[in-house]
């Protein structure tokens, strides 16, 4: 061994010899930085990290190995050429071996396939020292050593294996150092026995050809390739630098801004607000959270589609950005909700002038695809300190006042009150025990008779639900069941009416019909049809027996689907009544869409009967439309038998009201619904 490094020192210049050792480790190096940029790209861009990394480590390969060449001396004063063909296809080779032994790299999940990988290096590296020192001339002969020379061919490819298995994936600079070790030190090795495997005569008769390269020709070469390694490194990691600022700031901004409008995200509003609330109170300013909602934007999306929609909230944004002050703070919530924050010495005042200029801005038309679209703008506003000093607090209050805004009207803004918050609480509570009186007796189905007036027999029943609170009594339908939709309840509530009154109407001896409300929220839903043919198969009630009563807000809200569901159960055999007919704002054309089986009139014009000229005119003229389409026509609300007079002199089909009964349990009705049987039992 000792014999072995002093042939090799007298051969060999240490200091060529050593700058290979560090070329070699700023290949290794510069080679597992670039491949550490292919991580997180897609297919396409990692391929191309993969291959300028296979172009760094095979250029450092080869110039590191024909430094190596450089600092050969077969004997002293003795002139040395370089075939370059071989310099040539060495680099091809060290380049293509890097670039294949990367790739496996990059696809291996086990530390045995990053050994292939290594093995694969490593063999490649071999290949350029051979063909190196093959290229070798000079005025003699050389003399070939099959150990030594297969003992470094062996050691590159053991020692490259080695170090890409402890490089693991190259995803921290620890691995990336371990793996670019092992690779220096393959290549020190290689390089060292591969010159020591092969000895030379000197011969002045034999010349070096003239195609040969010099040393200086090789060095510049080496050189030149040596800082296109270097520089492709620097400047590739100058890019991903940039790049990943872009990135970050990129991925900081999206975190931070709604994608559609470029407004603030909600995290990113509550943390501006939270901020700013502390200077206003800081400099003894006030401040105003003003909560905006568009009026009619659900029309925009299902007329012109979610595109046109967009489109629309994207204008709306650059509007707000225009009309509010510099310090101003704009966020979008989400779907057509956008919220501003302001701080003024008198924030009531900046908050209501911005207000007038937001309503008065957004009402203007926006075109889109060609279309003029004519929005509103409903505000609800909350003061800060006046109305609260939290975010969160000011956030609701403010919802509360939009609430309230809304309810008003198109294009009203509403400044936020305390009685508001108290009515939102007690609707809220009121909410949360409807929710608990679920499954309970508080819960009951009453039934008001409904009688034909020709033969004042009664020919069905109208199934009502009914609340009885344990601490505030009996609830006014008009009062729960908004809160009911407004929660989701009614959904739960809906369904169980239905079963309870199919069920309890195929328990009566007489077949008369019974009729079920159903609301907006049911048509909404999945499944209705499967729910109705589900109670009455469950109930064994006759489907011709089930009325179902729908308002005209129902078919106004989804008139084409809620037609086709109609049209089903009509098909079944269940009849569908228009209820509370005249109230909506599109009748006739809802009479003329879908054969319904009959018209309700609403209660409020019969309660006028004698007492208003109009509702009395109002009723007579349903009559007589109802008579025309051949649909019959039931009066509700018959309380006085003036009324009733009226109704049968206009010839009315049918009618309802307390003057007939009262809602109640169906045992206050058992003769009816029982008949003589009934009456027997009760004897």
């Amino acid at each position: 061994m000792l014999q072995f490094a002093a042939d090799l020192l007298q051969s060999v210049d240490p200091w060529l010899f050593a700058l290979a050792i560090l070329l070699s480790a700023g290949a290794a190096v510069g080679g597992f930085v670039v491949l550490g940029h292919a991580q997180g790209h897609e297919a396409a861009t990692a391929r191309s990290w993969v291959f300028l990394a296979a172009v760094t480590t095979g250029t450092g390969v080869w110039g590191a190995e024909a430094v190596a060449l450089l600092a050969y001396a077969p004997a002293p004063y003795a002139a040395v050429g370089y075939a370059a063909p071989g310099l040539m296809v060495s680099l091809i080779a060290a380049i293509s071996s890097s670039w294949a032994a990367l790739t496996l790299f990059r696809r291996a999940a086990t530390p045995l396939g990053r050994a292939g990988a290594g093995a694969a290096l490593g063999a490649g590296m071999a290949v350029v020292e051979i063909v190196g020192l093959v290229g070798l001339h000079a005025q003699g002969s050389f003399v070939w050593h099959a150990v030594p020379l297969g003992g470094a061919a062996i050691a590159a490819v053991g020692l490259a294996a080695l170090a890409f298995a402890a490089a693991g994936h190259a995803a921290s600079g620890r691995e990336r150092a371990q793996g670019a070790l092992g690779v220096t030190v393959a290549l020190a090795v290689l390089a060292a026995l591969g010159l020591s495997a092969i000895g030379f005569v000197p011969d002045a008769r034999i010349a070096i050809p003239g195609r040969a390269l010099n040393g200086q020709l090789v060095g510049v070469a080496v050189a030149a390739v040596t800082i296109l390694m270097f520089g492709t490194v620097l400047i590739t990691w100058v890019l991903d630098l940039q790049t990943r600022r872009e990135n970050e700031q990129k991925l900081h901004y999206l975190a931070r801004h709604d994608l559609l409008t470029g407004l603030l995200n909600r995290t990113s509003f509550q943390e501006g607000v939270v901020a700013a609330i502390a200077r206003a109170a800081a400099e003894g300013q006030g401040g105003a959270l003003l909560c905006l909602d568009m009026d009619g934007f659900k029309d925009v999306n299902d007329i012109f589609g979610h595109g046109a929609g967009d489109r629309v909230l994207a204008e709306v944004a650059r509007r707000l950005r225009e009309l509010g002050p510099p310090p101003a703070l704009a966020a979008r919530l989400g779907g057509d909700e956008f919220t501003l924050f302001v701080t003024d010495p008198a924030p009531g005042e900046a908050a209501a002038a911005l207000a007038r200029r937001i309503i008065e801005r957004i009402s203007q038309p926006i075109e889109v695809e060609g279309n003029r679209l004519s929005l509103g703008i409903s505000i609800g506003v909350a003061l800060y300190p006046a109305d609260a000093q939290e975010f969160a607090v000011l956030m609701t209050q403010a919802d509360i006042a939009l609430s309230r805004a809304k309810a008003a009207g198109r294009g009203v803004c509403r400044f936020f009150e305390q009685q508001m918050d108290d009515a939102v609480r007690a609707r809220r509570s009121l909410g949360f025990d409807l929710r608990q009186a679920l499954g309970t007796a508080q819960l009951q189905v009453h039934y008001q008779p409904q009688f034909d007036m020709g033969s004042e027999q009664v020919i069905g029943f109208e199934a009502l639900l009914r609340w009885n609170h344990p601490v505030r009594g009996a609830v006014s339908p008009s009062v729960f069941i908004p809160i009911a939709e407004e929660s989701g309840t009614i959904l739960l509530l809906g369904e169980w009416v239905l079963r309870e009154a199919c069920r309890e109407a195929a328990s009566w001896r007489r077949p008369l019909g019974i009729a079920v409300n159903l609301s907006a929220a049911q048509f909404r839903q999945n499944g209705l049809f499967e729910t109705i043919v589900g109670v009455l198969e469950e109930t064994g009630l006759a489907p011709e027996r089930l009325e179902l009563e729908i308002t005209e807000s129902i078919l106004v809200e989804n008139g084409e689907r809620t037609l086709a569901l109609l049209t089903r159960l009509k098909e079944l055999g269940v009849r569908i009544a228009m209820d509370d007919f005249g109230t909506g704002y599109s009748s006739l054309s809802t009479l003329q869409s879908f054969p319904f089986d009959k018209i309700k009139i609403d209660q409020g014009f019969v309660s006028m009967v004698g007492r208003s000229t109009k509702s009395t005119a109002i009723v007579r003229a349903i009559l007589r439309l109802g008579e025309s389409l051949n649909t019959p026509v039931m009066a509700e609300g018959v309380e006085t038998e003036e009324q009733r007079a009226f109704l049968r002199d206009q010839q009315c089909p049918s009618v309802q009201g307390f003057f007939y009964g009262e809602p109640a349990p169906i045992t206050a009705y058992r003769e009816l619904v029982h008949g003589d049987d009934a009456k027997s039992a009760a004897a």
